[in-house]
């Protein structure tokens, strides 16, 4: 299983340099330390990207749940990680909000300090840095376990900037925005 601080550790190394090659590199040994089937997991997360999409979580309720105290060691899997989103963004109806305060608090109780952070910018979808936005692969692969299979560690990986496909519905004054894989935003 793949730590939570291994993708901690290269998206550090990301920010702190402006080396393409060594950003390159930082992501090279992030995606070598995970599994095959966590790999998809590692590029969302390092993309700024959750496969949930949204999870419910407003600014709000993060800033309520004040300041607790960090684990003292790292410690998150990213399928442990994987599962608390995927309870989060399935997190509904009434109690929904008192409910989804517990998980959270739950999930920053067990991440150290270098990990709240990530967590907490990659929930609000502020966790930039250079090299990590909207990862793609460059050449085409049917998913990124089979492009690391192909290349190995020549695996390079690059940012889009070109924005976002979005789809945009209107009913009456009503006015909603998804992205190309439905998620409401």
């Amino acid at each position: 299983m793949g730590s939570l601080a291994v993708l901690v550790q290269a998206w550090e190394r990301v920010g702190a340099t402006a080396s393409r090659s060594a950003k390159i590199a930082a992501l090279a040994d992030a995606l070598a330390a995970v599994s095959a089937a966590e790999l998809p997991l590692a590029v969302h997360y390092l993309a700024g990207e959750l496969p949930q999409g949204t999870l419910g979580v407003s600014h709000a309720l993060l800033r309520g749940l004040g300041g607790a105290a960090a684990a003292r060691s790292a410690s998150l899997m990213l399928s442990e990680l994987d599962e608390r989103f995927s309870e989060l963004a399935e997190t509904r109806g009434a109690g929904a909000v008192r409910r989804r305060s517990q998980l959270l608090a739950e999930l920053l109780a067990a991440a150290d300090a270098r990990e709240r952070e990530f967590v907490l910018r990659l929930i609000v979808g502020e966790l930039r840095a250079g090299a990590l936005g909207g990862l793609m692969l460059a050449q085409t692969a049917s998913d990124v376990a089979a492009a690391y299979a192909r290349l190995g560690p020549a695996l390079a990986i690059e940012y889009k900037l070109d924005g976002a496909r979005i789809q945009l519905h209107k009913q009456g004054s009503q006015v909603r925005l998804y992205t190309r894989r439905l998620n409401d935003v």
